[in-house]
C-alpha cells in the first residue's frame, strides 16, 4: 500500500496503532529513564504530546475555515520550549491530553477530510495523507526511543 492509495480512515488507523503502542511502552517505563542521551521517558511523551496538540489545533482551526496557529521558529528551539512547558503535568494527564488531540485530528481529517496543512510559519504544506504517514513514523521514532530507555 502506499499513501497515495490509503484511505484517511486506514491511515488514521496506522496513527492511532502507533500511537496506542507508544502509550503503552510509556506505561511500561518509569518516567525518569533516559530514552534519548538528552530526554527522559516523560520528557519524549511530552514532545509528543506538544506536536500532537499542535497539529490538532492547526486542523481544528483549518476544519472552520479559520487560519491555523501556526508555530514560529526553528524546530530545535520548538522542541525545547514545548518539552518544558509540559514537564509540569503528571503521564495521566499527558496521555489523556495526547488521545484528546488524537480525538480532534479523528474528526477534522476522517470526518471532515481537511485536505492539507501545515504546522509552523513559512513551512511545508503537507497533504493530509502524507502528514499522516509522517506523524505515524514519528510516533514509532519515539517509540523505540522508550523501548530502549535506561
Amino acid at each position: 500500500m502506499t499513501v497515495e492509495k490509503d484511505t484517511y480512515q486506514q491511515l488514521f488507523a496506522r496513527l492511532t496503532r502507533n500511537l496506542d503502542i507508544f502509550i503503552e511502552e510509556v506505561h511500561n517505563k518509569k518516567a525518569d529513564l533516559m530514552a534519548t542521551d538528552k530526554w527522559t521517558v516523560k520528557d519524549v511523551l511530552c514532545h509528543i504530546v506538544f506536536w500532537h496538540e499542535n497539529y490538532a489545533a492547526n486542523y481544528q482551526a483549518l476544519s472552520r475555515k479559520q487560519p491555523p496557529p501556526l508555530l514560529n521558529g526553528p524546530g530545535y528551539k520548538l522542541n525545547l520550549d514545548g518539552v518544558k512547558s509540559l514537564r509540569i503535568y503528571p503521564i495521566n494527564e499527558l496521555i489523556n491530553r495526547l488521545l484528546k488531540a488524537n480525538d480532534i485530528l479523528f474528526t477534522c481529517i476522517v470526518e471532515m477530510k481537511v485536505p492539507r496543512m501545515t504546522y509552523k510559519k513559512d513551512g511545508h504544506v503537507y497533504k493530509t495523507a502524507e502528514f499522516l504517514d509522517l506523524i505515524a513514523r514519528h510516533i514509532k521514532t519515539h517509540t523505540k526511543q522508550i523501548k530502549r530507555a535506561k
